[in-house]
């Protein structure tokens, strides 16, 4: 079925859209039950029946897009057809997706704490010694890659991807940070003290990053108002404040 095929490509592609179903119809129109038509920002996929309906499905289907919601309505057909048709739109929302640079005693505890969540979570590691999968909770995809090379490579999406390093270094961090600053993050974080937050910040507007892209990385990573030290505890506070902003 050709709906079907369009739903996963909208899936695969870790986008928001809404999927209207015509689930009752009464009297006359141009499709059946189970008829479905897809909406998203770029615009729309398949068809309910075009003219006036579509239309109107349209605006109501961009409308439960923005307002990330459902909706359940009917509408009185004026073209041609004297009949009344009851659509449902779905929300589909992206799943999100965390990304962790760094296997090491915080990045692990932060994969354990995550993985009781609905996240979809990927650690990032080149070290041999800390990317052996048995560390990880069943489930966590384990990317035995070059920080830098994977960060690069890295396909991002504004409103699902959250992406923490946690590496075992400044340096790493940093370079990090710079392959991934300008590419679109709904969470963008690395561990450090306000020291170290200060000197990267630093260095990136020497490299001419501007202010308002600055501010949105979270470093200090986490809630101030989680205190402690050890790695479970930091694990807690970063999942805190990804799970904040997460929609």
């Amino acid at each position: 079925m050709e709906w079907i095929n369009i739903l996963n490509t909208q899936i695969e592609r870790q986008r928001p859209f809404v999927m209207a179903t015509i689930v009752e119809k009464v009297g006359g129109s141009p499709r059946e039950p189970g008829t479905r038509f897809f909406i998203t920002r770029d615009g729309t996929l398949g068809t309910i029946g075009g003219g006036e309906l579509e239309e109107r499905v349209k605006k109501d289907g961009m409308m439960c897009l923005e307002k990330t919601e459902g909706l359940l309505k009917s509408y009185n057909l004026r073209e041609g057809c004297a009949g009344r048709v009851t659509v449902f739109f779905e929300y589909m929302a992206p799943v999100n997706h965390l990304i962790i640079f760094g296997g090491g005693h915080v990045g692990r505890a932060l994969s354990r704490v995550m993985a009781q969540t609905s996240f979809k979570i990927s650690v990032v590691e080149e070290r041999e010694e800390f990317s052996r999968e048995e560390n990880f909770p069943q489930g966590v995809r384990i990317l035995k890659r070059d920080y830098i090379k994977a960060a690069r490579e890295l396909t991002t999406g504004a409103d699902n991807t959250f992406v923490v390093s946690l590496t075992y270094s400044h340096e790493k961090d940093e370079s990090v940070i710079a392959e991934l600053i300008n590419k679109p993050c709904r969470y963008l974080g690395v561990i450090g003290s306000s020291k170290k937050a200060a000197a990267l910040k630093a260095k990136l507007k020497q490299k001419g990053v501007g202010d308002e892209v600055i501010k949105h990385i979270r470093c200090p990573v986490g809630l101030r108002s989680i205190k402690g030290r050890m790695p479970k505890e930091i694990a807690i506070s970063i999942a805190a404040e990804i799970l904040s902003m997460a929609g």
